[in-house]
C-alpha cells in the first residue's frame, strides 16, 4: 500500500529525486518481509466525535435498481474533517460493509489501489 502511495506523491510532485523514492520504497520493503504491519490507528479514542470514528447502526437510504426507496443498518465511518464536526450541522458518513462483501481483487483493495467501488 504505502509503495503505491510513494509512487502517487512522486507522480504529482515530480521534484522527489528518485533516490529518495527509491530508498523509501527499500525501507518499506524490509517491514513487508518482516511480516510487520503499519499501525493507521490510535489506540485511545479521542473524547470528541472525529474524522474516522466508526459508530454502530447508522440508518442509510438509498433507491434500488427498481427505483424502490430502500433503508438498511450499518455500521458508519465519519468522513467530516474533526475541525468542521462542531462547526456544521450535517456530518458525512458513509457505511462499512464487512470484507466478505467485496467483490473484486482483495489483494488491491488492501494495497489501497482500488480508489472507489460500490457494495452491489
Amino acid at each position: 500500500m504505502l509503495k503505491e502511495f510513494i509512487d502517487f506523491v512522486e507522480s504529482n510532485l515530480p521534484a522527489t529525486s528518485p533516490d529518495s523514492k527509491e530508498n523509501l520504497k527499500e525501507v518499506i520493503t524490509q517491514f513487508e518481509k518482516t511480516g510487520e504491519c503499519f499501525k493507521f490507528l490510535m489506540l485511545n479514542p479521542l473524547e470528541e466525535l472525529s474524522q474516522g470514528d466508526m459508530i454502530s447502526e447508522v440508518p442509510f437510504a438509498y433507491f434500488d435498481e427498481n427505483g424502490v426507496y430502500k433503508i438498511f443498518k450499518a455500521k458508519a465511518i465519519v468522513l467530516s474533517t474533526s475541525c468542521h464536526i462542531d462547526q456544521k450541522d450535517n456530518l458525512v458518513l458513509i457505511p462499512v460493509f464487512p470484507l466478505t462483501e467485496f467483490k473484486g481483487n482483495i489483494d488491491d483493495l488492501k494495497k489501497n489501489v482500488i480508489f472507489d467501488y460500490l457494495i452491489q
